[in-house]
């Protein structure tokens, strides 16, 4: 949310402060959105990969006082899923912020009007966002 938020600061400086076309400050803004949220997805998930072993770990351990080998075994397969689970969802919700950004991103060029954008890409990185601010609001 913080990102769309400086997103629409840059268009809005790009726009009336820098006297930009309204294209060409879009286009700079989705930049910055599909960077913002490249390096933002990378830093989480390099968090995350490394929170993630720690279930496993516990998981081994725990496992292992309480039932031997087996315990172990099962403790390192509880853990991992519990982790996979986590893993595979910060990186759903990441690719989608990407991919919704890039499409936004892509779907036209500095020169163009936004008559000429396309559409399809425009409506589509709209609703991903929107899906992954949707996701991951907190709930109250």
């Amino acid at each position: 949310m913080f990102g769309l938020f400086l997103a629409l600061v840059i268009f809005k400086w790009k726009f009336v402060i820098s006297s930009f076309t309204m294209e060409m400050s879009f286009i700079g803004a989705a930049g910055f959105l599909y960077y913002w949220y490249l390096t933002l997805g990378i830093v989480t998930m390099i968090i995350v990969g490394a929170l993630a072993l720690i279930p496993i770990i516990f998981g081994a351990v725990g496992g292992g006082a309480v039932g031997g080998k087996i315990g172990v075994a099962l403790g390192l397969i509880a853990g991992g899923a519990t982790s996979g689970f986590f893993v595979l969802v910060t990186l759903a919700r990441r690719v989608l912020q990407v991919f919704g950004a890039w499409l936004l991103l892509t779907a036209g060029q500095p020169n163009m009007s936004f008559s000429d954008f396309d559409i399809k890409k425009l409506v589509a990185g709209a609703i991903i966002l929107f899906i992954t601010i949707v996701l991951m609001r907190k709930k109250k």
